[in-house]
Order: structure tokens, then sequence, then C-alpha cells
């Protein structure tokens, strides 16, 4: 079983994706080469990823702080340390990148980078990857194309943003089995 925000990122999360896909292929066909507004739709894929990405990570936060807190008999006392989960989590404004993530997530009491990198092959490429498109949604949105943003690399390409999208895929899955297993440890009983 998963968690209803891991099965929203494969369903209708997928499916907003899948449609900047589909307006790739749309606009520039299937044929190779560089065009302006195929590089256009890469932008906005990037930022769209980089968004559903975020939501996934704050509908995740948002579970995991209710079951943090469901064994509080006390209503008002639940509901102060449910406030105390979400207050000034960095999810709430900011980009989706390592650090937001990795410092929300380790407000339940466990240090999701080191559990990604511990549990999975790919937890230090994952993250090196999540903070590539993090510079990248932030270079087209702020449109800075400084190489310090976009890590040296021109131009966006179709392959890199899918590359970017298999990452978000897997820590998606990865940050729902992390974050299942420490809170049925914690709290006694599997959140889902």
């Amino acid at each position: 079983m998963s968690s209803n925000a891991l099965s929203v990122w494969i369903q209708s999360r997928a499916e907003r994706l899948d449609f900047m896909e589909e307006l790739h292929w749309r606009v520039g066909g299937g044929g190779r080469g560089r065009r302006f507004t195929t590089e256009q739709v890469n932008h906005t894929y990037v930022v769209v990823l980089s968004a559903e990405f975020q939501g996934f990570c704050r509908d995740l936060h948002d579970e995991c702080s209710d079951h943090w807190v469901a064994a509080i008999p006390s209503q008002p006392v639940r509901l102060a340390v449910r406030d105390l989960c979400v207050r000034g989590r960095r999810l709430q404004h900011g980009n989706p990148n390592p650090s937001n993530v990795g410092s929300d997530f380790n407000r339940f009491g466990l240090v999701l980078w080191d559990e990604v990198r511990t549990q999975f092959a790919h937890g230090e490429t994952w993250h090196d990857r999540l903070r590539s498109l993090t510079g990248w949604r932030n270079a087209v949105a702020h449109h800075d194309f400084s190489p310090a943003n976009v890590g040296g690399v021109g131009s966006l390409t179709l392959r890199q943003v899918r590359e970017w999208r298999s990452t978000c895929r897997g820590l998606a899955r990865a940050f729902d089995r992390i974050l299942r297993d420490h809170l049925a440890d914690v709290t006694g009983n599997s959140p889902w």
C-alpha cells in the first residue's frame, strides 16, 4: 500500500506531466533538431515537473504530520503539535531542493537524505539530479541562465527533463517507503 500522496503522484500528477510530453511532440514533431519552440516547452516542462514534485512532497508531509499526531489523545495538544509539524515548512514557499525537502521531513526524527543514500543505490545520484532540476527551474522562472544556475549547460533537452522526471519518480517511491517504515517504527502502526 502507498500514501495518498504517492497515488496522486502516479495518477493525476503523472497525467499533467504526460501532457507536457504530448505538448512537446505536438510542437516539435517526432524529428530531431533544435527548435526554439521545443526549448520553450522544455522550459515549461521543468517548471511543471518541479511544481508537481513539490506538491507531492507537501502532500506526503501533510500525511506524515497527520499520522505523527494521530495517537495524541488531547485534541488541543494534537492540533498544536500538528501546527508545529507544518509551521515554517520550507516546501510551502521554497523549491523542492534537497535542502528544503530534507529539512521538512527531518522534523519526524530521521535524516531523510542519509536514509535515501543508505537504502537506494541511486540515492546520491537522485540527490544531485534534484539539485540540478531545481537549478534549472530557477533559471527558467527567473530568466537567469548563468552557468552557476544551469550547471554549465547552455540548453535544455527533453532527454534531460525526462531524466529528472525519472529521478522524481524514484524519489517519490523512496520517500513514501522510508517515511512509511520510519513512522511505523516510531508510532507503532503503519501510516499507509
